[in-house]
């Protein structure tokens, strides 16, 4: 197996986008502010084991970016 192979990292990276994604879109509620903020912080944490090069695609809000540029766009989202 490839050593650019990251295919777990990869669909745990779009679980926590959607994840996200998803408590974001609730507003005010303190429990979808704590789950996007949980969400965030587990994205930039599995980022960090995948290559920089990485790019992550997401539907919901149309974006397809290297994964470290997500996780920065996550850290200026809290």
């Amino acid at each position: 197996m490839s050593h650019d192979y990251y295919g777990l990292e990869m669909f745990a990276l779009a679980i926590y986008a959607r994840a996200y994604t998803e408590a974001r879109s609730l507003g005010t509620n303190p429990n979808a502010a704590s789950a996007s903020a949980r969400a965030a912080q587990s994205f930039r944490t599995v980022s960090q084991a995948v290559d920089p090069r990485c790019f992550i695609f997401h539907v919901g809000d149309g974006f397809f970016k290297p994964v470290t540029d997500v996780a920065g766009d996550l850290l200026g989202a809290q």
